[in-house]
């Protein structure tokens, strides 16, 4: 064993360590405890495995990559104002695509009024409803909204020099100097870019109708792109189907013209103002009208534009399904936990039913979910338009014919539902919140 020397031991004396010995502690009054100071204060323990991941990996890869992305959009821009960093990290389109991938997918909706006003209403935790309101972009245009798509508007304007364009008629939309835009609400008009239409799109003669006509937007992760798709269902005297295509990657109109010949001889259902393709499986889906052997039968019109580019039809769950109208649809389509859904009025618009197609693609997967009879329901006494979905406490959101939103208790009898103001509204689709950037796809192009 070394010697211990007066040097030693000056070394590993309690006055030239940090912590105070109990001889230099200040001496406690009864019942007291002894203030403390900061050198009294035993060091945190944490504080240094703190700073290393301040420095390191906690801004480096844990908060952009793991906390970051799973927070709500409307969090993001105001953490957006935090510092410089947070900023570029958000606005990145790496970030993005994070954030579609690890946000969890919630019940939403948003809607545009007359005043070309956007509205978001997240309505998956009610009572706890959250609002969130976008001030007006479209000072001089009348956008109409037709889907939406990973946080991506896909927009209907209109601008005529001399008259204003009447929203309340919103299939006259197409006939005026129309073009689309594609644009994120959250990022502002800074970052949308607007296309025009397909050359000879538009044919106005005496059979056009708005039936006509009809869109889809959607994305392909197969191919990392958005697409446009716009329909004539009538060409002339023909009664073929012309098909539209616009690539955000490719930045062109695509031209494909199916032979009604080969194909039954639809019409849509519902007009493109009220339903436009519902996006399942990567690929966009109709109810239609089909004329089969000179009778008329509903179905689902599907585009594929990944195999044949073509229309095909898919059958519903019922060969008979809703009840014919002469003046509005009876039946729809939408989109339930990534299936396709469809959903039908019975007994004068008074018992609604909705399938879920199980397996995609597979007729015998069929499965009713609900049948219930709204008789006396307040409210949607002349049928329902649009259903959006369910929330965390089984209510559905729809919209009736009246032009009200609600949230419906089905299971309930008899049913229960909760009104929103949808005053002056003229279009809700279902909405995922994002930062996707239109410009991070397709450069912006020359604006008129």
């Amino acid at each position: 064993m070394s010697e211990t020397t007066p040097e030693t031991m000056s070394e590993t004396t309690p006055e030239s360590t940090s912590e105070p010995t109990p001889e230099t502690m200040p001496e406690a009054t009864p019942g007291t405890m002894p203030e403390a100071t900061p050198e009294t204060m035993p060091e945190n323990p944490i504080t240094p495995y703190l700073s290393s991941l301040e420095s390191n990996e906690f801004t480096q890869h844990i908060l952009p990559e793991h906390i970051l992305p799973k927070l709500p959009a409307k969090t993001l821009v105001r953490f957006k104002a935090v510092c410089s960093k947070w900023r570029t990290t958000i606005e990145t389109p790496e970030f993005a695509r994070a954030h579609l991938l690890q946000y969890p997918n919630i019940r939403s909706v948003i809607s545009i009024d007359y005043h070309a006003s956007f509205t978001a209403l997240n309505y998956q935790d009610y009572p706890n409803l959250d609002f969130t309101d976008f001030k007006k972009h479209y000072k001089d245009e009348s956008p109409y909204i037709v889907e939406s798509c990973n946080g991506l508007l896909l927009l209907i304007c209109s601008k005529d020099d001399s008259e204003p364009v009447n929203k309340q008629l919103p299939d006259h939309l197409l006939y005026f100097r129309f073009y689309f835009v594609v644009y994120n609400p959250f990022l502002g008009p800074a970052s949308s870019i607007r296309i025009d239409p397909p050359e000879n799109f538009l044919l106005k003669t005496e059979i056009d109708d708005a039936k006509d006509y009809n869109f889809g937007f959607g994305y392909s992760f197969s191919r990392d792109d958005y697409f446009i798709v716009a329909v004539n269902s009538r060409m002339i005297a023909n009664l073929d189907i012309t098909v539209h295509l616009y690539s955000l990657q490719d930045r062109r109109w695509i031209r494909i013209d199916i032979s009604s010949t080969v194909k039954p001889i639809i019409e849509f259902a519902i007009p493109w103002y009220n339903l436009s393709g519902i996006l399942v499986n990567e690929l966009l889906h109709w109810p239609v009208n089909a004329v089969i052997s000179k009778s008329c039968q509903e179905m689902i019109a599907v585009f594929d534009w990944f195999g044949q580019d073509q229309f095909k039809t898919m059958p519903l769950p019922r060969e008979v399904f809703g009840e014919f109208d002469d003046y509005r649809s009876t039946f729809g389509l939408c989109r339930l936990n990534d299936c396709l859904c469809a959903w039908a009025l019975y007994n004068d618009r008074t018992v609604v039913e909705m399938w879920m197609m199980k397996i995609y693609g597979i007729d015998g997967s069929w499965t009713m979910l609900f049948r219930f009879d709204m008789l006396g329901f307040l409210g949607v006494y002349d049928g329902i338009t649009n259903f959006f979905g369910f929330n965390r406490s089984e209510m559905a959101l729809i919209l009736s014919c009246t032009d009200e939103l609600m949230l419906a208790e089905f299971y309930l009898d008899p049913p229960v539902y909760t009104s929103f103001k949808f005053k002056e509204q003229v279009k809700a689709v279902n909405y995922d919140a994002s930062f996707m950037s239109p410009l991070l796809l397709s450069p912006p192009q020359d604006q008129d």
